[in-house]
C-alpha cells in the first residue's frame, strides 16, 4: 500500500465549494466530505498572501471565508500549511529568529475519521499527535508504520 499521495484530499471544486475528503483504498476515490466551506456557486480561487491570511475568494475578490485567524506578520515569521496526516489543514507560524519548534493552530476542527485506519485505534499523546495502537488477536499491516492501520 503506497499512501504517498495520503488519505485525505482538500480540493476547490468546479462548483466553487472547498472540501476535504478522505479517499476510498485502493482506488483513491473521494469518500463523502467530512468539511465543507459551503461556498457552493460562490467560490473562486484559495489565497495564501503574503500577509500569512489563508482564505477563499469570490471571482470579484470579496473574502468569502477566511481560513486563518490572525497572523503574526510575514516580516518577522515564516507561514506554512499543511494538510496533515490527520486530516486536518494547518497553519503553522514560526519566529525567523528563534530556535524553538513551530507553532501551529488548527484551521479546521472538524477532522472527521481518525488517522489510524483499519482494526486500530488511536490515543492523543503529549505532543497531540496520534499513537496508534490495536485490540488484542489483531496486527499492524505494516508494523514499521502504524499508521496504515
Amino acid at each position: 500500500m503506497n499512501r504517498s499521495t495520503g488519505k485525505f484530499r482538500f480540493t476547490l471544486q468546479a462548483d466553487g465549494n472547498l472540501v476535504l475528503y478522505t479517499l476510498t483504498f485502493p482506488l483513491d476515490l473521494d469518500n463523502s466530505s467530512y468539511w465543507s466551506a459551503q461556498t457552493e456557486g460562490n467560490g473562486f480561487q484559495l489565497i495564501f498572501n503574503q500577509s500569512g491570511n489563508i482564505y477563499l475568494a469570490a471571482k470579484n475578490g470579496i473574502i468569502l471565508k477566511m481560513l486563518s485567524s490572525e497572523s503574526p506578520t510575514t516580516q518577522e515569521f515564516y507561514h506554512i500549511a499543511f494538510l496533515e496526516y490527520d486530516g486536518v489543514f494547518r497553519h503553522y507560524v514560526y519566529p525567523k529568529r528563534s530556535s524553538s519548534n513551530f507553532s501551529g493552530g488548527l484551521l479546521n476542527e472538524d477532522s472527521g475519521s481518525g488517522a489510524c485506519r483499519f482494526n486500530s485505534y488511536c490515543s492523543l499523546g503529549n505532543d497531540q499527535r496520534p499513537n496508534c495502537k490495536r485490540p488484542p488477536g489483531y496486527n499492524f499491516l505494516d508494523p514499521n508504520d502504524v499508521m496504515k492501520g
